[in-house]
C-alpha cells in the first residue's frame, strides 16, 4: 500500500549519451524514517533503502557510499556537493531550482497528528495559532508556511518528535504518515492520538545536483534492472506479509467469537446506551469550548502575523521559532530561511551578536525588558524599540522568549534633526548682541526662570546659572513692583506680545537702562530680548541739554539781531529826514543861481549877435 511509482521506476529511461560509470557514487538520505530506512543499535543503516541501493550496487557494479544522517544536515550537505544522490527527497519548486529529480517510486500522506482529547482539526487552517513541531528541513514545514501557519518547532528528526510528544513537550505534529504510526508504536502512543485526512500525499524521489544527467542516468538504469518481484520482496521483508490468509484460517473460531461478543453487546447495549448519552453531552459540552479556545488562537495568530509590529519567537538557544510578516518585510528574509536559525547566523558580526547578547539579558533577568537595538540594511542605519519578555515552560522554567519590535528611525532621525537644529539656534541665540532670558510658566502661576545666552551674561556681568529653578522675583527683586511680572505671565500664556523702551533697573549686581521684548516660545513658555540701552540714554540726554543750550543762544543772539535792527531802522529813519532837510535848504539857493546862469548865457550871445 505504501509504495507507488514502482514501474515507473522500473521503466526503462530515454536513451542518453553514454558517459563513463564512477567507480563509487556516495548517497545521503535521512537517517531515521522507518521502514524505508533507519540504524540499528550497531549503527548499521537498515530497511527498504538500504536493501534497494544493495541490488542497485549489485546489478551496476558501482560501490555505493551509504551515508544516513539528520535530514537538514543531508540536504545542507548535498547542496554544498559533498554526495552524488541524495535519496528520500519529495519535490518542490524551491528543490527544483537545485537539483534533478528521478521519478517517484513511493506515494507517502502527510496528515496532521493530534491527541484524541482535541477535536475540530481537519487542515492546515485549522492550526493556525497551535505550536506545530516539524522535522527540520522539511517538506512538510515549507508546506505548512506556505498555508500561513507560523508558529512551527523544528526537530532534527521524526522520532525526536515523538520522543517530545511523549514527553508532554508537544500536542501537535505533522509528519508523514508511516514513520509516524512506527514511532507512535514504539513508544506507545498509539491510542492517545488522532490524525487528520491527508494534508497532501509527497512522493519520495531521487535527485542529483542540477545539470549533472549521467549520475541521474546511472541511477535510474540501475533501479530498472530491479525486477518488480525482487522489490516485493524486499517490501514484505520490512512491511510484512499480507494477512489475508491468516484471517481465512481463524474465520471459524471468529464465528464463535462473534456470537459470544453478540451475546454481550446485547447485554452491554443498554447501559451503553446511557453511557453513550453522557458523553456525548459532555462531548459536545468539551466541543465547544474546545472550538471557543481555537477561534481564540486563530485570532491571535492572525493578529501576530498581520501585527504592524515586528513580532518573532526564539528557544532558549537563540534559534527563532515563529517570525510575522511585518519581520519578513523588514528584514527582507524569508521565514523559511529563518526558522531554526540564530541571530549569529542570520546577522553575522557584532549586531548579532547584541541581538544575542539582549536575548540573553531577558532570559537571566526572568522579566519584561525594553532596549533600543540597532540593525542596518541597504538603507543605512535603522533603529528600533525592543520589549522583550520570557517564556515559561510547564515547568515554569524559561524555554524561550518573545519580542515585539517597533522602528522608530523616522522618530530618531528627527529627534537628531531637533537637537541639531536646536544646538544651532543655541549658538545663534549665545552669539547674538542681546541678552535673552528663557521662563516658564507653571500651573499654579509660577514664572520660572530656565536659562540665558551668554550675551545676557556679558551684558548684565553675572552668571545667570545661579537663578535657574528661580520664579521671576526672586532672581530679580526689584521687578515686583513693577507691572513686568504680571507682564510676563500674560506673554507665556496668551501668547500676547510686550514692549519696552526703557526701564530702568538697580540692585546690588545690575544697575542701568534696558530695552526689552517679551514674546512666547511654546505653550507657558516665553523669551525676553533685552539690550542694555544706558549709554544710549546719557548720549540722548546730553544731546537734549546741547540742544537746549543751542536754543538759548539762538534765542538771546535772535534778540541781539532784534535790538540792533531796531537801531537801523531808526538810523535809516534819520538819514531821510536829513537828506529831505538838505534837499529843501539847497533847492531854492540852487535855483537862484541856475537863473542867474541862464541870464549870463543869454547875454553873451547878444554881444556876439551885434
Amino acid at each position: 500500500m505504501l509504495l507507488v511509482g514502482v514501474l515507473a521506476a522500473c521503466a526503462t529511461p530515454p536513451a542518453s549519451p553514454v558517459a563513463p560509470s564512477p567507480s563509487t557514487i556516495h548517497v545521503v538520505m535521512d537517517d531515521n524514517y522507518p521502514p524505508y530506512v533507519f540504524k540499528d543499535d550497531r549503527g548499521n543503516v537498515r530497511g527498504i533503502l538500504a536493501d534497494q541501493w544493495k541490488l542497485w550496487e549489485e546489478r551496476t557494479g558501482v560501490q555505493v557510499d551509504l551515508n544516513a544522517i539528520p535530514w537538514g544536515e543531508a540536504l545542507q550537505r548535498m547542496r554544498a556537493g559533498e554526495f552524488d544522490v541524495i535519496d528520500t527527497i519529495f519535490y518542490t519548486e524551491e528543490r527544483a531550482r537545485s537539483f534533478d529529480f528521478t521519478a517517484p517510486y513511493a506515494r507517502l500522506d502527510v496528515p496532521i497528528f493530534f491527541p484524541k482529547k482535541i477535536s475540530g482539526i481537519a487542515d492546515a487552517e485549522d492550526v493556525k495559532g497551535f505550536r506545530v513541531a516539524v522535522k527540520l528541513g522539511d517538506a512538510n514545514a515549507e508546506y505548512l508556511i506556505d498555508q500561513g501557519v507560523t508558529s512551527l518547532v523544528y526537530y532534527d528528526s521524526y522520532e525526536e518528535i515523538v520522543k517530545a510528544v511523549a514527553e508532554q513537550k508537544e500536542t501537535i505534529f505533522v509528519i508523514d504518515q508511516p514513520p509516524a504510526l512506527y514511532f507512535l508504536y514504539k513508544y506507545g502512543l498509539q491510542d492517545q492520538f488522532n490524525h487528520s485526512a491527508p494534508l497532501y500525499s509527497g512522493e519520495f524521489h531521487r535527485a542529483v545536483k542540477k545539470g549533472n544527467p549521467a549520475i541521474l542516468n546511472l541511477v535510474t538504469n540501475g533501479f530498472s534492472r530491479i525486477s518488480p518481484a525482487e522489490y516485493q520482496a524486499i517490501d514484505q521483508r520490512w512491511l510484512g506479509t499480507s494477512a489475508e490468509n491468516a484471517w481465512q484460517r481463524l474465520m471459524p473460531y471468529l464465528g464463535l467469537g462473534a456470537a459470544s461478543a453478540g451475546l454481550i453487546i446485547l447485554i452491554l447495549i443498554g447501559f451503553s446506551w446511557v453511557l453513550r448519552k453522557r458523553v456525548r453531552q459532555r462531548t459536545r459540552a468539551l466541543e465547544e469550548t474546545l472550538n471557543a479556545l481555537h477561534e481564540s488562537r486563530r485570532f491571535l495568530a492572525e493578529l501576530v502575523e498581520y501585527s504592524g509590529t515586528l513580532i518573532c519567537v526564539k528557544d532558549r538557544e537563540g534559534r527563532y521559532e515563529l517570525v510575522n510578516r511585518k519581520w519578513e518585510e523588514v528584514t527582507g528574509l524569508k521565514r523559511s530561511d529563518v526558522i531554526g536559525k540564530t541571530d549569529e547566523v542570520l546577522f553575522p558580526g557584532p549586531i548579532g551578536r547584541q541581538f544575542r547578547l539582549n536575548d540573553l539579558a531577558v532570559i537571566e533577568a526572568g522579566t519584561v525588558l525594553e532596549m533600543e537595538e540597532l540593525f542596518e540594511d541597504a538603507q543605512g542605519p535603522r533603529f528600533f524599540i525592543s520589549i522583550k519578555f520570557p517564556l515559561h515552560g510547564e515547568d515554569d522554567h524559561v524555554k524561550g522568549l518573545c519580542g515585539m519590535i517597533t522602528e522608530i528611525t523616522e522618530r530618531k532621525q528627527a529627534e537628531a534633526a531637533l537637537q541639531a537644529s536646536e544646538q544651532r539656534m543655541r549658538a545663534i541665540l549665545d552669539a547674538a548682541p542681546f541678552g535673552a532670558h528663557l521662563y516658564e510658566l507653571e500651573p499654579e502661576g509660577r514664572l520660572v526662570f530656565q536659562g540665558a545666552n551668554a550675551s545676557a551674561d556679558q551684558i548684565l556681568h553675572l552668571d545667570h546659572r545661579q537663578f535657574i529653578g528661580k520664579i521671576l522675583e526672586e532672581a530679580f527683586p526689584p521687578l515686583v513692583e513693577t507691572e513686568i511680572p504680571a507682564a510676563y505671565r500674560r506673554v507665556a500664556a496668551t501668547g500676547e506680545r510686550y514692549q519696552r523702551d526703557q526701564i530702568v533697573y538697580h540692585d546690588s549686581e545690575i544697575s542701568g537702562a534696558f530695552e526689552l521684548h517679551a514674546f512666547q516660545t511654546g505653550p507657558n513658555q516665553m523669551a525676553v530680548f533685552f539690550r542694555d540701552v544706558t549709554e544710549r540714554k546719557q548720549m540722548e540726554e546730553a544731546l537734549r541739554l546741547s540742544n537746549e543750550a543751542l536754543e538759548q543762544r539762538v534765542l538771546d543772539r535772535t534778540l541781539e539781531l532784534a535790538a540792533a535792527n531796531a537801531q537801523l531802522t531808526e538810523l535809516d529813519q534819520l538819514k531821510s529826514k536829513f537828506v529831505s532837510d538838505v534837499s529843501h535848504e539847497l533847492r531854492t539857493p540852487i535855483a537862484n543861481l541856475k537863473l542867474y546862469i541862464d541870464l549870463l548865457r543869454r547875454g553873451h550871445r547878444e554881444k556876439q549877435a551885434q
